[in-house]
């Protein structure tokens, strides 16, 4: 079984293409599956949307809250629902593309990886936002001695089993995608990659300063206190 967390922040504009090509092609890919769609102080028509889609679909869950909490906290409270043995997290925003989720499942249920990272080729991103990114990965070479080749990237797939191994998890804002990394590789765990057509979107939730500030704190403490 499959389940697929979605975590969105005012995404009225795509939750519900995002929802329907996720639901298609685990539909056609034959797998048992289940989607969890998360939201947290979204001040659009989010909350309404992803309430519409789970009365719609039984296989579907709305997870709400009233107040602004993170994407981290957002994605750890579905990971406490989820009964997938192969759990997927992607963003809402339809930057990374969900057709991509039967080749990472696959990998896994190959016995070829223990996590699949999408690793974003073909990016359009600002300079800042790319040598941002850059310093980031040097900085996790640095201070965990492994090269994670796109420790942001929203869209990625893992077993059960890591989850597991690598509770708790800690992070409430956009650090948990390098948390999850960190953990899972300190743990022995196989991490691969598979290229996607990523699509940039220039009203991204991520802020340019208080946000990098944050995640460098995170990767701090992790090292100090073993990852």
């Amino acid at each position: 079984m499959i389940s697929v967390i979605v975590p969105a922040y005012n995404e009225e504009k795509t939750i519900k293409e995002c929802f329907k090509r996720i639901y298609s092609v685990l539909k056609n890919n034959g797998h048992e599956f289940e989607v969890l769609l998360e939201q947290d102080g979204s001040s659009d028509q989010t909350p309404h949307i992803i309430e519409e889609l789970s009365r719609k679909f039984e296989n579907v869950e709305a997870i709400g809250f009233l107040k602004r909490r993170g994407k981290g906290f957002g994605i750890r409270k579905c990971l406490e629902r989820a009964r997938g043995e192969i759990i997927v997290l992607i963003d809402a925003d339809l930057e990374y593309p969900p057709e991509k989720i039967p080749e990472m499942v696959e990998i896994i249920s190959r016995g070829e990886a223990d996590i699949v990272v999408a690793k974003r080729v073909n990016s359009r991103r600002s300079f800042v936002r790319s040598f941002l990114s850059s310093i980031y990965r040097f900085i996790l070479l640095v201070l965990f001695g492994k090269n994670f080749h796109d420790p942001q990237s929203g869209l990625k797939a893992m077993r059960r089993e890591v989850i597991d191994e690598i509770w708790p998890i800690a992070s409430n804002g956009f650090e948990i995608d390098a948390e999850i990394l960190i953990k899972a590789y300190n743990n022995g765990f196989k991490i691969s990659y598979v290229p996607v057509k990523y699509t940039y979107r220039r009203e991204s939730r991520v802020s340019i300063l208080k946000d990098p500030l944050k995640m460098l704190s995170s990767l701090i403490k992790w090292r100090l206190h073993g990852g």
